[in-house]
Order: structure tokens, then C-alpha cells, then sequence
């Protein structure tokens, strides 16, 4: 098979083209058009079918947050429920672990500012340093309802004195449904973890993506005082549908111009798939599936 001819012209100094030849292996070029098209089709599935949750907002957002050790071996943080279908809590924290050392965590969902009904729980043991963690606290949405008084506890145990684990908060009374807990006894009030909540999408996989997008922009219309959520829906859809046209005929653009006829094909269906996963991750944001920590609790 003979090699594809690029001929490149530049005019020097003296006003004399200049010609350069490069030559494209053609098989070497279909194969690195398949092998883009096949990640970016493999990281567009990947996302497809990844557990995705529609995010109610950051309620300890506001100020940088630091971190507090869990001296005692307790931490905890009491929230109110917003909002039924709530199936998801973020924390991060960030641990210190000596080689061969590891420290187990318990994470238990408890109902009521008393902290006696345990809803569910989950062990998680540690065995490596890492900043920060991110850990996903995900649980059966029925086990809540809207107005609902929770309580997200951790207690840790340490193989080690050396090891630690400390947990992201921020200072001042930013979220007043709920306190920063030390220990179950001492309070904090004008402090809670850094956490965010999230609900469990209404839609199958891979239509969450889209609720997971349209949810938090119809709310923020709806607390902005905005245009009916219904109206902001339709808007965004509409602005999706102006993205993915856009990509399609940027990408037959490019490749009309940048491949011989015998690879158009190829390189059009490379060029959309590639631009297409690198904008579904733009919108992925944190909801990607790259370094966090699951913790189902049962």
C-alpha cells in the first residue's frame, strides 16, 4: 500500500518556493485513527454507565477549607435533609499512614440528633498516605426523607500512633442546619465539614448524565428567582444540541481538510468521538471516575 504524499510549501528570503515532502504511512495512520476512536468511544461508555447522582450544591462552601485531626478517633457532622431521594454525601479528608500501617474507618448514618438509630454503615480501612480524599458516602435513599435530622459519624481506629487522619471543615456558621462533632461530645458550632449532598437521579443510566446537568441549573434559576425551570430545561437542551452540531461539522470540516479521501471516514468518526469525550469531561467535573473513594453503606 503506498504511502499517503503531504507536500508543504514556503516561500524563503529570495522569494523561491520552497517544497518540503512528507510521507504518511497510510495502515500507520488508520490504526492510530482507530486506536483514538476506540479510547475516546471507551471513556465515553465508562462514563455512561458510572453512577452519577444529581448534586443539590455545596452547603460548607465559602472559605478555603482546612483540616482538623481526628484526635479522639470521632468525627461527625449533623445535617437537616433538603430534599427526599437524598442518597449521597462528599467529605474529603486527607490521611498520614506509615509503610505496613493502616487505620480502619466507620462510617455510620445515624437518624436523630440523639445518634441511636443507625440507618446504615460501612467500614473502610486506609493503607496508604494520600491529600485529599474524597469519599462518596452513598446509601439507600429510602432510608431518608425531606426535613429528616442525620447524623454522618466516623470513628477511626489507628494500627499505629504514628498514623493519622484528618478531615477537610470550614470555619463560620455557613451551613446553621448542622455542627461540626468531636467525639460526640463536643460541638462546634460555627464549624461543620467541608460536604456536599446529592440525589439519586430519577433517570437510568445514561440519561443521569442529563438530569445531573439540568437538575442543579434549574434549581439555581428557582433560588435566583429565573425563569421557570421548565423554560431553563429547554435552554439547556437546546444549547447541548448547538454543542454536539458544532462538534459534527467542525470534525467533517477538519477532517475534508486534513485527510485524503480513503481516510475521511476514519478521521471523522475519530475527530467527533475524541472531541466528544473531551467535552463530556469538561462536564463531568468531579462526577468522573478518577480518584475517588466509594463508601456504600448498608
Amino acid at each position: 500500500m503506498e504511502p499517503i504524499s503531504c507536500i508543504l510549501s514556503s516561500r524563503t528570503s529570495i522569494g523561491n518556493p520552497v517544497q518540503i515532502r512528507r510521507h504518511i504511512d497510510r495502515p500507520l495512520a488508520q490504526i492510530a485513527l482507530v486506536l483514538a476512536a476506540a479510547v475516546a468511544l471507551a471513556w465515553l461508555v465508562i462514563l455512561g454507565v458510572q453512577p452519577v447522582h444529581v448534586p443539590l450544591g455545596d452547603f460548607s462552601k465559602g472559605r478555603i477549607p482546612a483540616f482538623t485531626q481526628a484526635l479522639s478517633g470521632v468525627k461527625g457532622q449533623t445535617l437537616t435533609v433538603p430534599s427526599d431521594r437524598l442518597s449521597r454525601i462528599d467529605i474529603w479528608m486527607r490521611t498520614q499512614i506509615p509503610e505496613g500501617e493502616h487505620i480502619q474507618v466507620t462510617f455510620s448514618l445515624i437518624a436523630g440528633i440523639d445518634r441511636k438509630d443507625v440507618l446504615a454503615s460501612g467500614i473502610v480501612i486506609f493503607d496508604r498516605a494520600r491529600t485529599p480524599w474524597q469519599a462518596r458516602v452513598v446509601f439507600d435513599p429510602d432510608h431518608v426523607s425531606r426535613g429528616d435530622r442525620l447524623y454522618l459519624r466516623m470513628e477511626s481506629v489507628l494500627s499505629s500512633p504514628e498514623a493519622s487522619i484528618h478531615y477537610a471543615f470550614v470555619s463560620g456558621d455557613l451551613y446553621p442546619s448542622g455542627e461540626l462533632h468531636d467525639d460526640d461530645l463536643v460541638t462546634f458550632p460555627d464549624q461543620d465539614l467541608r460536604f456536599e449532598l446529592y440525589l439519586e437521579p430519577r433517570l437510568p443510566k445514561p440519561f443521569a448524565w442529563l438530569e445531573a446537568v439540568l437538575g442543579p441549573t434549574a434549581a439555581a434559576s428557582a433560588r435566583a428567582n429565573g425563569p421557570p425551570p421548565w423554560i431553563v430545561a429547554l435552554l439547556t437542551l437546546i444549547v447541548g444540541a448547538l454543542t454536539a452540531a458544532s462538534i459534527i461539522l467542525s470534525s467533517l470540516y477538519l477532517a475534508s481538510h486534513a485527510f485524503p479521501a480513503s481516510l475521511r471516514f476514519q478521521g471523522t468518526t475519530a475527530l467527533i468521538l475524541v472531541m466528544l469525550a473531551v467535552v463530556s469531561s469538561l462536564y463531568a467535573g468531579a462526577e468522573a471516575p478518577v480518584a475517588k473513594l466509594w463508601v456504600h453503606l448498608t
